[in-house]
């Protein structure tokens, strides 16, 4: 009998791209996929549902939100594996503090409870690597493992929430269930995913209007781990597979995944998306030095927060391209990458999809 998998944020960017994958490599003769999001466009559902159909997979929609735990637990009834990947992710400072650990966090815990309350045995959580740093001292962490000491202090609150999220899902790994087994739960740390529709790189193009040349806030030595968003699916898939066959080894984990993406700064990683149409780094680089950047990014902060007293949204100064604030110069100008040597000897994880294909 085939198996029962849940993925909320299933309408999501990641989540719909783990549906696709999963549908186009079932390794775990998966019969029948719960999709839930708070709702999904009809866009989205006619792809997703052509995807599964393909794949021989019963699909079921549930429209609600994943702090609901009386919806949760009726979704995760009857299913053998959860993928939680459903999140607000803001680096913007836009979201209010509450709203981003509501879902991220108090969404996460109403999730857990549902699956302990009806004996679900596996849970994979989409952590981040914002759940480990970069730091607001903009400490380096080059090449870093689960085992590198950092020091946690998040210059953003949303990382707060993904650290936070994360412990929570490793604490529950190994709770009893009511029907005599365990509760196995690992997480996977991504870095900024790059891909198909991406909202960065398309706000880029697009506040830049008739000029080509970009305008870089981050020097090019700081270096980033960035995955592609196709392998960081994969290695949802795969973890969901393999803590199933090795739970002990597997579960209470919390893995770092990449993939063979160069690791380069954010800026020069994204001009190689879009440079062969004419796009170019502004010289110098980074645009401004790094004092005027913060000085840049506080006019910014302050002339947004003041005008949106009188319902005005204002572009950005001298960087309309992005969205400037303190919290943006520091990550991006911390040189933070990852290793990933431990999810691809626990799990076996090795990317799909290669530098070239993505």
């Amino acid at each position: 009998m085939g198996k029962v998998y849940l993925i909320s944020g299933a309408a999501g960017r990641l989540g719909s791209r783990v549906v696709r994958v999963l549908c186009e490599n079932n390794i775990d003769d998966v019969e029948k996929v719960k999709l839930v999001d708070l709702r999904f466009s009809k866009t989205t559902r006619d792809e997703q549902e052509e995807y599964c159909k393909g794949a021989g997979i019963t699909a079921e929609w549930i429209e609600n939100d994943v702090t609901d735990y009386e919806a949760m637990a009726s979704a995760v009834n009857q299913v053998n594996v959860v993928i939680h990947t459903a999140a607000i992710v803001d680096y913007t400072g836009e979201v209010p503090d509450s709203k981003l650990w509501d879902t991220n966090v108090r969404g996460t815990e109403v999730v857990l409870k549902a699956c302990l309350d009806q004996n679900v045995e596996f849970f994979v959580y989409t952590s981040s690597i914002d759940a480990v740093g970069p730091n607001w001292d903009m400490d380096s962490f080059v090449n870093g493992n689960e085992d590198t000491p950092y020091k946690f202090n998040p210059p953003i609150y949303y990382a707060t929430t993904k650290n936070a999220a994360e412990k929570r899902v490793v604490a529950a790994n190994g709770r009893p269930l009511e029907n005599g087994k365990k509760f196995f739960s690992c997480a996977l740390r991504p870095g900024g995913i790059y891909g198909e529709n991406d909202p960065v790189l398309e706000a880029i193009v697009s506040r830049l209007g008739k000029s080509k040349a970009i305008r870089s806030v981050c020097e090019p030595t700081a270096l980033k781990e960035r995955p592609y968003l196709g392998n960081v699916a994969w290695g949802h898939i795969v973890a969901a597979k393999k803590i199933q066959e090795k739970p002990d080894l597997i579960g209470g984990n919390a893995y770092f995944i990449g993939d063979d993406t160069p690791k380069l700064s954010y800026s020069r990683l994204n001009l190689l998306f879009c440079e062969h149409l004419g796009y170019t780094l502004a010289k110098p680089e980074p645009y401004f030095s790094i004092w005027k950047l913060y000085l840049i990014a506080y006019i910014n902060v302050f002339a947004s927060k003041f005008m949106s007293w009188f319902g005005i949204k204002i572009k950005p100064f001298c960087f309309p391209q992005v969205i400037v604030n303190p919290a943006v110069i520091r990550i991006s100008n911390t040189n933070f990458t990852t290793s990933y040597e431990k999810l691809r000897k626990h799990i076996g994880y090795k990317p799909l999809y290669s530098w070239e294909q993505s």
